[in-house]
């Protein structure tokens, strides 16, 4: 004799709150990433910055800037001086990269 059974009913929470707690949540995130994008967007940039990725930041949002690893010195970029050639006449003996490396690595 097959017993019937009845089924057994699923919580009102998984079928109500849960989908829409889900839906909630993914809005958020999607109306948080629009806003990330319009304030990147429409952010002034910084003028005559050497190295703009420390020259946007503040030192309370970088971690390294903020232990005190780091300090505003360290970040710049010195580049070096422009040098003019003054002689740009072909040598008589030409040399390539691989004879430079190659005297190199026999010293």
């Amino acid at each position: 004799m097959a017993s019937h059974q009845q089924p057994i009913p699923r919580p009102w929470v998984l079928d109500l709150i849960l989908p829409a707690l889900v839906v909630l949540l993914i809005t958020s995130h999607v109306l948080a990433l629009v806003y990330w994008i319009y304030r990147l967007a429409t952010e002034k940039q910084p003028q005559g910055s050497r190295f703009p990725f420390f020259a946007e930041m503040s030192p309370a949002s970088h971690p390294l800037l903020t232990l005190g690893l780091l300090t505003r010195r360290d970040t710049e970029v010195k580049l070096p001086r422009s040098t003019r050639v003054k002689n740009k006449t072909a040598a008589p003996i030409q040399i390539t990269a691989e004879q430079i490396l190659r005297e190199a690595r026999q010293r």
